[in-house]
């Protein structure tokens, strides 16, 4: 049981890593205020601000 408990926590903390730049993208409300009703064009400025 202690072992799955691990593996459990283990797995959240890397998500929440993996999530963070997503988190914070969204937490700043003029970034926010950038995205457009274009799918295309939020994947694009997106992939191009933070990869």
């Amino acid at each position: 049981m202690l072992d799955r408990r691990a593996e459990v926590v283990s797995r959240l903390k890397s998500l929440e890593e993996a999530a963070a730049p997503l988190i914070s993208f969204l937490q700043n409300a003029s970034l926010v205020q950038d995205l457009r009703p274009d799918k295309q064009y939020n994947l694009q400025m997106l992939n191009d601000r933070y990869q």
